[in-house]
Order: C-alpha cells, then sequence, then structure tokens
C-alpha cells in the first residue's frame, strides 16, 4: 500500500502525536507508510544580527542579510539559538531565536528569508515585566514553546512564540536561582525536561509545572557534572554533561532509570545544546573542528565516530541541526559542513554565508521535532 495522508481526517502536516504516540515514531499506520519527509528551508543566525537561510534543494547557497532592518536591537547583539515551530492560534509555521542581551531577549518571524519580517519581543504577556535573562534555549513542541536562560528559576512558555508567560519553578526540589539552565527538550507529545546542573526536572502537561524528576549520577555515584544539552529520539532521551564529555540515555519510558556515562573524547567544555542534533536513533554532536557519532535506543549507546575530524578547511564547528535526511553544521567563519548519512561522512557545502565571515551561532530546518 502507499503513503498515510491524513488520519481521522487530520492532514499529517499537522498530526502531532497518533495514540500518544509521536508522529515522528509513527512510520506505518494500517500498513501505510509514512511520506518521506525533510526540510524545504533553512535558517542560520549569525553574530552581530546577521541572519542566512538557503533552500534545502540547494545548501550551496545561502542569503544573507542584517535583521536590524526590522527593528531588532542595534549594536552587536549576539544570538544563542534559532528554533522552529508552529503559532498554535492559527497553525502557521513560525522561527524564534533567542539573543544575547537582557533586555532584547528574543525575535520571531514567519519567513525567514523576509529580511523586514523579525519582530522583537521585550516584555511578557501581561506586560508587567521586562524579559531581563539571557535564554540559552528554546525549544517548540506539541503546540507550545518554551525558552530557558541564567534566571535559574524561570523558565518562559508560550503558544505562538511572540506571547510568553513565565513559568515559576522556584518551588521546586533543589532548584538554585543562581545557576543557568541550558538543556530543555520535549518529546513532541506534552512532556518536557530541563536540567539545572546534574539535576533533571520533567513537565508532563506541555511545561506549565514542573517538579525534580531524577538526579544523574555517574557508574561511581558521582557527579558528571552540569548538563547541558539534551536531546530526544527513537523514543529515548540523551543527556551530554560539559565538563567530563559524559553521555547518558534513557528510554522514554522510564527516564529515572539511565544508563552508565560513555565518555567522549575531547568534549570537554561542550557549552551549548545547538551542538547536539539527532534524528532516527543517530545523535551527532559538531564541536570546534571534530565531530561524534552514536546510535541510541533506550539505555544503549553505540559509539560510531569519537572525536573524528571534519573534513577540509573551515572554523569551528558552532551548532548542528538536522532534518532527519541531512545534518548541517555551522562554523565560525561562516562555513557549512553536511553530512547525507548520518553524520558517517562530510563535505563543504558553503564557504563565508555571512557578512565578514561571520561565525554561525545556529541554524534550523523547517522541521518539527523530535525527529
Amino acid at each position: 500500500m502507499g503513503d498515510y495522508a491524513q488520519v481521522d481526517d487530520v492532514a499529517v502536516a499537522n498530526i502531532a502525536q497518533i495514540n500518544d504516540v509521536p508522529y515522528a515514531n509513527c512510520s506505518q499506520i494500517n500498513d501505510c507508510t509514512k511520506a518521506a519527509s525533510g526540510a524545504t528551508k533553512w535558517c542560520g543566525v549569525h553574530l552581530d544580527r546577521e541572519k542566512t537561510y538557503a533552500s534545502n534543494s540547494d545548501l550551496t547557497s545561502w542569503s544573507v542579510y542584517d535583521s536590524n532592518n526590522s527593528g531588532s536591537p542595534t549594536g552587536s547583539t549576539d544570538p544563542y539559538y534559532i528554533a522552529y515551530g508552529k503559532d498554535a492560534l492559527d497553525g502557521n509555521p513560525r522561527w524564534c531565536a533567542t539573543l544575547q542581551n537582557v533586555t532584547d531577549e528574543l525575535v520571531y518571524t514567519d519567513d525567514p528569508t523576509n529580511e523586514n519580517a523579525w519582530t522583537v519581543v521585550t516584555t511578557l504577556r501581561n506586560g508587567s515585566s521586562d524579559i531581563t535573562m539571557k535564554l540559552f534555549v528554546i525549544e517548540w513542541g506539541n503546540g507550545y514553546w518554551m525558552a530557558a536562560g541564567d534566571d535559574g528559576d524561570t523558565l518562559l512558555r508560550s503558544d505562538d512564540g511572540a506571547l510568553w508567560d513565565e513559568v515559576d519553578v522556584s518551588g521546586a526540589t533543589s532548584i538554585n536561582s543562581g545557576k543557568a539552565i541550558y538543556a530543555l527538550i520535549s518529546d513532541g507529545a506534552g512532556n518536557w525536561w530541563f536540567a539545572q546542573e546534574n539535576r533533571i526536572y520533567k513537565s508532563t502537561n506541555d511545561g506549565a509545572s514542573f517538579s525534580l524528576h531524577h538526579t544523574l549520577l555517574d557508574a561511581g555515584g558521582s557527579d558528571p557534572g552540569d548538563i547541558r544539552g539534551f536531546t530526544y529520539t527513537n523514543n529515548t532521551l540523551v543527556a551530554l554533561c560539559k565538563s567530563t564529555g559524559d553521555m547518558f540515555a534513557a528510554a522514554s519510558s522510564d527516564t529515572t532509570d539511565w544508563s552508565n556515562e560513555t565518555t567522549l573524547t575531547s568534549v570537554g567544555n561542550f557549552g551549548q545544546q545547538t551542538r547536539i542534533a539527532s534524528a532516527g536513533g543517530r545523535v551527532v554532536i559538531a564541536y570546534n573542528l571534530k565531530y561524534w557519532a552514536a546510535d541510541v535506543s533506550g539505555k544503549s549507546i553505540t559509539l560510531e565516530h569519537n572525536n573524528a575530524s571534519l573534513p577540509g578547511s573551515h572554523g569551528n564547528a558552532r551548532c548542528i541541526s538536522t532534518d532527519g535526511s541531512t545534518w548541517v553544521v555551522g562554523c565560525s567563519d561562516g562555513d557549512v559542513v553536511t553530512s547525507t548519512d548520518g553524520g558517517d561522512n562530510w563535505s563543504i557545502s558553503a564557504t563565508n554565508v555571512a557578512t565578514s565571515n561571520l561565525e554561525m551561532r545556529d541554524n534550523a530546518p523547517d522541521v518539527h521535532l523530535p525527529l
């Protein structure tokens, strides 16, 4: 039989989950297969407000503009993260990015190819206070956006990416208001996790509230260091720790039961979730001039590439994302390195894609996570 186009009169493009299973994991229904999917375009965010974009059909050609033209903060306002999702109010695509600025922290657009379409967010939905923290991570899942940063007892939540509310987690066990949150992820079915230091907090109500879920320890019962990255794929939650380079995995059915650590060579000081991406059970990390790749399933981690060299001459890898078919690494000199086989092989697709070779801080395709 062929591909399925809709389920219970809902088009596949609008399906988040089927019978509590994330759509990304629904490969077949009633003998009908899921159609092949992938990005149509990619968007990169660079130092000094610059944005780039490229068609998925030609990642050798990236367009560039200065988003200050649409009112983005002036001066050297650098981004941290960009994510793709939806405006839940009308179902239209939306992109949100976080900025390294404590007074103008978020921008969003429905069209990253339009330099005049970015809008700056400075206040909460109720208008009662400015958003006064740097936001290190932003994600979308199951109709909601969430962002977190250097205010360790507050997360931000939105249904449209434009109007945001505070989620006060100060009452959660062991929350430290002085410690930042770098790792935040959704399973696409209403569950969210964030990490502060080695503590993992979970929400089962689309991020409306969180409680302490698990404290991550290594095989010897010691603190493995701060969790700086989460990723979710193949019904598996993966955590990566900064100081040790330790990777841990847990099945989504029980994210209090984790694997022993798999120590990745030379991943110490891994700092941002922008440097880890996953799809189809493959996890790829890009950092400096190296990459790492592992296959994960529940508590099983099979390391396939460990501290391997990215090819050719280019700047340090600063970010990675995937649409499930193509993996895109952005570099400190604006170069773009890609793989179409899960990180087994790489090639330089584009060089110096931004003005003055500006570093690509993050990039994202127009596909919904997880994959």
